[in-house]
């Protein structure tokens, strides 16, 4: 199976719509973007997802932090994912990952979150479904396009999710 390289930002629509379509299907087959896509596709997701949500919470600050910090973020949170897995596997399973696959397939796997997060004013919880999903994607990828072991990326993802629940718990108490 050859791996799916768009040459620019302007496949994106057909990449969300294939995607959409198909989230776990698409998932399976390797991903190997531009690094001008990946970064697109984060910033864009976290932009529209950040809009969206302070939209709804009719708060002029929330709009703008979900505009301008929300997008800024969302991409080094995802860079320092991708590194935390790169050098996971690299430094205690001696299997090297192409970094950049790596990250398209980070990119696309975080696409439900922001689709949930952007409703997350209504129901605060469904951040956590949304976040299921994309550790669902993150695991399936990991396994059909790297071929390692599912156990494994069971545990390292599901370690990551447990992270995110506490940083989650910790913001919803402090808001409240």
């Amino acid at each position: 199976m050859t791996a799916q390289t768009p040459d620019s930002v302007k496949s994106f629509p057909l990449i969300l719509g294939s995607f959409l379509r198909d989230p776990l299907g698409y998932i399976r087959r390797p991903l190997n973007f531009t690094w001008p896509l990946i970064f697109f596709i984060l910033a864009a997701a976290a932009f529209v997802s950040g809009g969206i949500s302070g939209a709804i919470n009719r708060n002029s600050v929330d709009v703008l932090l979900g505009i301008f910090v929300f997008p800024v973020t969302s991409v080094v949170t995802a860079l320092v994912f991708g590194f935390f897995v790169y050098y996971f596997f690299s430094l205690f399973r001696a299997t090297f990952l192409d970094f950049r696959r790596l990250m398209s397939l980070v990119s696309m796997s975080l696409i439900p979150y922001f689709l949930f997060h952007s409703v997350s004013s209504y129901l605060v919880p469904i951040d956590l479904l949304g976040f299921a999903f994309t550790c669902v994607l993150l695991i399936v990828g990991l396994v059909e396009q790297f071929q390692l072991d599912r156990k494994l990326c069971s545990k390292l993802v599901g370690s990551m999710a447990l992270l995110f629940f506490i940083a989650w718990s910790f913001a919803l108490y402090r808001n409240s």
